[in-house]
């Protein structure tokens, strides 16, 4: 559909919804599934048994047999036995070449402890002789003494090629000597803009490069070829797919990866729908902007769109670089990648064009001034309704959900970030202290306050595995059920507002909530289909459901084995 108008492409949808008459004179479905348990997540009828769907559009919900009747001779018949449906999911928030690229690479998730961190790498390495670096990503703060990591352990494993593993997060790297010095960072090396280089007692660097220090490493690191991000791609949709998405988010895909993302999406290739958001560049916005609205009216429809731009405020948590009011506990109050009058000026520019932005920020000082740049942008312009979105909103002050209400902001948040893992309980929560601790991750509080809330992944930081994140966002606790009653259990919410959050408010986080994220007569048949009833079981059982299905536009894109 390049180069047609969403508004233009669902209008073309509509028209081969024009309904077929039978002899009987009755509307006649493609499809049809019967004999279910849906959640519609459309407030005029919540539940229902069945929906019949016609091009790629539902036709009907309703009983099994109010839709059996739409049904003719050649219409596909599928039998529910019971299953769960729901809207299909929607990631408000993830990195999808990072996230496919990390399907092949070296993984360190979890790994509890450095010698399970080194293991993992060697067992790496030695398989993979012929790599020139040793790359990966994953690894937690939790794993090494102090939260950080040094050189040493690296170059015993690695000591003839260059070594770069990325945090769990994306905020921190660690690198061996050997990629220090072909970087050539030496105790002389100054810190660059917006980035720490770690440094031990003696000033000599530990290996350990905080954001914008990452690049003076990663900027070596061979970048993937083309036909490997394509490949990368294809990985993250087909997986995406798996987990009853049918929808996504990306966040600061650069032009030349979007132009890969077109290619693939136009292919034959797994579906999913995606919406990416540009990165918000900190200088020459002029040009970017006009770069930027020819790929917007080149992407405004069908499987791929471009409305939005993506920055960032501040850092993260465990790296200290989340901008805070109050100092952490050893000193510090995190950075900020920008000053208010930058901020503003930026978000403004944008505004004006009509475009939605996006701004990472996690600290109470980085929210506070992502929605002050949105307040002056909308005073400025005399503008509404851009649902512009605070990325994170890990740490806000409570008194300042007010104002994303009054704003119209987003609080676009992820559900699995308060996932109370070792890495959560030892690291992050003593690095805010208790009183920021016990306001973090906050979801029923912005949800009491009468604010939008999408929820997203980040992935590859979590996986984009929604039935998890639905989980977590239910119970505060691990699969395992620690700790017991939750993390902050004042903060969790039920589950039809965490799927809420995954379908109706993500689509409407992206200006797409009259074609998605319900299902209702006229919206896209986009839906999931899981083995448990999830507004039925108990809440410690939500991680036992599995996706059986992944319809998108009517047709299916994930199939179980078995179902």
């Amino acid at each position: 559909m390049k180069g047609t108008s969403r508004r233009a492409w669902l209008l073309t949808a509509m028209a081969l919804l024009a309904p077929a008459v039978t002899p009987a004179g009755k509307d006649t479905a493609d499809r049809i599934f019967v004999n279910g348990r849906m959640w519609t997540g459309d407030p005029k009828r919540p539940r229902a048994e069945a929906l019949a769907v016609r091009g790629p559009l539902v036709l009907a919900v309703g009983t099994s047999g109010d839709v059996r009747a739409l049904a003719e001779k050649a219409t596909d018949v599928v039998d529910l036995r019971g299953r769960f449906v729901a809207p299909g999911f929607i990631d408000a928030h993830l990195h999808l070449l990072a996230a496919g690229v990390s399907l092949e690479e070296l993984r360190l998730d979890g790994a509890p402890t450095i010698d399970e961190v080194c293991k993992r790498v060697a067992e790496w390495a030695r398989k993979n002789p012929d790599r020139h670096w040793v790359t990966g990503r994953g690894w937690p703060y939790s794993a090494f003494p102090g939260g950080l990591p040094a050189r040493g352990p690296l170059d015993e494993i690695v000591p003839d090629r260059p070594a770069w593993l990325v945090s769990y997060d994306g905020h921190t790297g660690w690198a061996n000597s050997f990629a220090l010095r072909l970087a050539r960072i030496t105790r002389e090396t100054k810190d660059p803009p917006n980035g720490i280089v770690v440094r031990d007692a003696s000033g000599e660097p530990t290996g350990v490069l905080k954001e914008g220090a990452m690049t003076l490493v990663a900027r070596l690191v061979p970048e993937p070829l083309p036909h490997e991000k394509e490949r990368a791609f294809k990985l993250a949709l087909a997986q995406a797919a798996a987990w009853g998405l049918t929808s996504v988010q990306v966040m600061g895909i650069p032009e030349d990866e979007l132009e890969i993302l077109a290619r693939v999406l136009e292919g034959e290739g797994p579906r999913v729908r995606v919406r990416a958001a540009l990165p918000l560049p900190t200088e020459a916005v002029p040009e970017a902007l006009g770069r930027y609205e020819q790929l917007r009216r080149r992407h405004a429809g069908g499987r791929l769109s471009v409305g939005a731009v993506k920055g960032f405020v501040d850092g993260v948590v465990e790296a200290k670089t989340a901008a805070m009011f109050e100092p952490y506990p050893d000193g510090g109050t995190g950075s900020l990648n920008w000053t208010q009058d930058e901020l503003d000026r930026a978000v403004a520019r944008f505004d004006a064009a009509g475009w939605q932005v996006m701004l990472h920020a996690i600290g109470d000082r980085g929210i506070d001034m992502a929605l002050t740049a949105f307040e002056r942008a909308a005073i400025a312009n005399r503008t509404r309704d851009r649902r512009h979105r605070v990325e994170h909103v890990e740490v806000p002050r409570l008194s300042d959900l007010r104002r994303f209400r009054a704003a119209g902001v987003v609080a676009s948040t992820q559900a699995l970030f308060a996932y109370p893992d070792a890495n959560h309980l030892r690291v992050y929560l003593p690095m805010l202290g208790p009183e920021r601790a016990a306001r973090a991750m906050p979801f029923r509080s912005i949800d009491e306050a009468g604010v939008v809330q999408a929820f997203g992944s980040d992935w590859p930081v979590y996986p984009a595995d929604v039935v998890r994140a639905i989980h977590c966002a239910v119970t505060r606790t691990t699969l395992e059920g620690t700790p017991p009653g939750g993390w902050e259990p004042a903060q969790r919410i039920v589950v039809e507002a965490a799927l809420r959050h995954f379908t109706r408010d993500a689509a409407r986080a992206a200006h797409e909530e009259d074609e998605k994220g319900t299902l209702a007569p006229g919206r896209l048949a986009d839906l999931v289909v899981l083995s448990e009833d999830l507004l039925a079981v108990p809440p410690d059982r939500i991680k036992d459901a599995r996706v059986l299905l992944t319809v998108l536009a009517g047709q299916d894109t994930y199939r179980a084995s078995g179902f």
